[in-house]
């Protein structure tokens, strides 16, 4: 079992409602999508470990960290942005929405090995293959199982909706 968690493509789609009344789905939309920049840093000690640094919320200062085309991966011939072994990567990637009263649904497509845990302004939204005893993983925590990324043999990335709770709580109107 790897140490790795590492998020590989990251796709985040908008489902907008096009009357509240009737809440039909008038159409989808790309936020952002797996070949965008993402801002990253490898963590593969206690002193790399950016936990007690908030890196997770919207006001952590992440001008130092690396810079990278996702997807962010070892190397097997898929990824936008190479990295070397290491326990963790973590990733951010900054979005707008002008009115988030008009979404009713929001769908991560990620592709990843072995866990991982998303957070949306700080909050948890997704956790995937990723022990629930601590509610922020250190970067050393193993996953709970074997997961292999797909999208490297023509598969598909795995879908993760965000409930209502995750929008109505973690999204904001503006930079998320």
């Amino acid at each position: 079992m790897t140490k790795l968690k590492i998020t590989l493509p990251a796709v985040l789609l908008l489902q907008l409602i096009f009357s509240p009344l009737i809440a039909q789905t008038d159409h989808y939309e790309l936020i952002f999508g797996s070949d965008v920049m993402y801002k990253y840093a490898t963590i593969k000690n206690a002193a790399d470990d950016q936990r007690d640094a908030a890196w997770r919320t919207p006001g952590f200062d992440d001008s130092h960290w690396e810079e990278g085309i996702g997807g962010i991966g070892m190397g097997d011939n898929d990824d936008g942005t190479t990295i070397g072994r290491g326990y963790s990567v973590y990733m951010r990637k900054w979005f707008s929405i002008d009115d988030k009263n008009d979404i009713s649904q929001l769908l991560l497509m990620a592709d990843y090995d072995d866990g991982f845990v998303a957070y949306l302004n700080g909050i948890e939204v997704v956790r995937a293959n990723m022990p629930l005893d601590d509610e922020y993983p250190p970067y050393n925590q193993l996953a709970a199982g074997s997961h292999e990324a797909k999208m490297f043999s023509g598969g598909y990335p795995e879908p993760f909706i965000l409930d209502s709770a995750a929008i109505s709580t973690a999204l904001v109107e503006g930079n998320n």
